[in-house]
């Protein structure tokens, strides 16, 4: 069961509570845990509120059995050889990924590109590509080359986020969350919608 309720410690049980956040982190979780309704919130989420949606895949599957007409589309990539596990052996940013601020966690452009090199790769991406107007901001090469490991797209007035791999806790390694907690903070920041200077029910004014 899915734990639901007005507080932070369930799913919102109405579209207006759900709306009231600025982030979903979504695992791999059976679709069947979240009716057709709650599925269609989650899409009008990112589609309409602008809010931001970080998906992790893993080895179960899951994500990939949400149906095309609710979570489906978020998804940023089409899964490859049914979404075979293959073993990583480097990160790599990519050209993109190198420009993007949200993974600095070297002052230097050279630097930054040799940190994620030395960062644990995972041991079980799921085979991806990317779907035409997602950017692939990080790679793994594997023994059969090149693939995605963090994908993102816009879908409507949000941002989705994708993750090829649930093993970011491997970046703890020695260094507890010096690289962990500030990598998943600037994602975060990267994804949500950026708050207005000023607002109301109708009208949202910003400098930008």
């Amino acid at each position: 069961q899915l734990p639901r309720g007005g507080d932070d410690a369930g799913f919102p049980v109405t579209r207006d509570e759900l709306f009231a956040f600025d982030l979903v982190v979504l695992g791999e979780i059976e679709p069947t845990l979240l009716n057709r309704q709650e599925q269609q919130w989650l899409r009008e989420f990112v589609e309409i509120r602008g809010g931001g949606l970080i998906l992790i895949d893993g080895q179960r599957g899951l994500l990939r059995q949400f149906p095309s007409d609710t979570v489906g589309p978020l998804i940023p990539v089409e899964w490859a050889g049914g979404g075979a596990i293959q073993r990583g052996l480097a990160l790599q940013l990519t050209d993109r990924g190198a420009t993007d601020p949200s993974l600095l966690l070297q002052s230097d452009e050279a630097q930054n590109r040799a940190f994620w090199g030395e960062l644990p790769p995972p041991q079980g991406l799921i085979s991806s590509t990317a779907l035409p107007g997602a950017e692939v901001l990080v790679e793994v090469r594997t023994e059969s080359g090149l693939q995605p490991a963090m994908v993102t797209h816009l879908f409507g007035a949000g941002r989705v986020l994708y993750f090829a791999f649930d093993e970011t806790w491997r970046w703890r390694y020695k260094v507890a969350d010096v690289w962990h907690q500030r990598i998943w903070n600037q994602l975060a920041r990267a994804v949500m919608p950026r708050p207005f200077a000023v607002s109301n029910d109708y009208v949202a004014i910003d400098t930008g």
